[in-house]
């Protein structure tokens, strides 16, 4: 708002969401994890329409939304726990579908090293549950975190939607030679210098793309990156190779002329969801097969231990 007064949905992140003014767009829970992400989409939806019927200017329909979902910091520290990628997925859907022009970062957990110590993250030690576990095991947790919001970006960006991408960054890697500066005393939460930390590498990370190196700058003293004449946008997977910088009208006439393939693809997450668990179906097929051959045998066992004579010996004649 200060330096574009045609930005709209400023938040200060200040107080629950349902006590905040609607116009901040704001949504987010304290404490959300991503199985349950969905209702904070669908309410986003429903306060941008809900905005932009009431006044009387441009359509929701002829503007940008750019969305930062922040999500697994308190679900990694609590609970150890790796992402819920099908919950992620139809969340990400459900903006698609309900804003007709967005682009989505979506952003891990924070990961706080020092400078001279990169592959440490000071979490660890606040967290109730991160401070139980072995670094292998944190590392190959964040990898999965890492693996499953990649998945996510390359299949929604494949799929080439004229108005809408997806960026993911698996996790907000802040360095500091004074990290423990960062924190809130003895809490696994950032103070306002934190967060400033934070914002300055997220908005450095947007406009130079993944070549951002977190490891050879100073964060403190580095200044916020101005964008490229040759590409000014935030580097996404489809601008990072071949960055095109053209006017409306130049757009406007290109596409125009050229009819878009709907590549849409429409998701069966019932089969989905069973293609995910097929695993886990099996498995308990197979146990209760062989409960049920161990039980069946034991009674058969048990009643032939009972009998006095063969069997054999009961049929007439013999």
């Amino acid at each position: 708002m200060e330096f574009n007064p045609k930005l709209e949905g400023i938040s200060h992140g200040m107080g629950s969401s349902h006590l905040l003014p609607h116009d901040q767009l704001n949504v987010a829970h304290s404490g959300a994890e991503t199985d349950n992400l969905l209702s904070q989409a669908n309410e986003l939806v429903k306060r941008l329409n809900e905005i932009h019927e009431s006044r009387k200017g441009q359509p929701l329909s002829e503007k940008w939304v750019l969305i930062f979902v922040t999500i697994g910091t308190e679900e990694l520290c609590s609970k150890c726990d790796e992402p819920h990628i099908p919950s992620l997925r139809r969340t990400l859907t459900t903006l698609r579908k309900g804003i007709p022009n967005a682009i989505i970062v979506l952003i891990g957990p924070i990961h706080v090293t020092k400078s001279s110590q990169q592959t440490y993250n000071l979490l660890k030690p606040r967290c109730p549950c991160l401070s139980k576990i072995p670094n292998t095991k944190l590392r190959q947790i964040q990898r999965k975190w890492r693996e499953g919001f990649l998945q996510l970006e390359e299949e929604f960006n494949k799929r080439e939607y004229m108005s809408f991408e997806v960026l993911t960054l698996p996790l907000l890697q802040i360095t500091s030679r004074y990290p423990e500066q960062l924190f809130l005393a003895e809490r696994p939460l950032l103070n306002r210098r934190g967060h400033a930390y934070a914002a300055k590498w997220l908005w450095n990370r947007l406009i130079s793309g993944p070549r951002y190196n977190v490891s050879k700058v100073v964060l403190s003293e580095e200044s916020y990156y101005c964008p490229s004449l040759k590409c000014p946008y935030f580097r996404t997977s489809r601008n990072l190779q071949n960055c095109v910088t053209m006017t409306i009208s130049e757009y406007e006439r290109v596409f125009a002329t050229t009819p878009a393939a709907d590549k849409a693809i429409t998701i069966n997450y019932r089969l989905q969801s069973l293609q995910d668990h097929l695993g886990w179906y099996i498995g308990v097929a197979i146990f209760l097969c062989t409960v049920s051959v161990f039980s069946l045998g034991t009674i058969f066992y048990c009643h032939g231990l009972k009998q006095t004579k063969g069997r054999f010996e009961n049929v007439q004649g013999v």
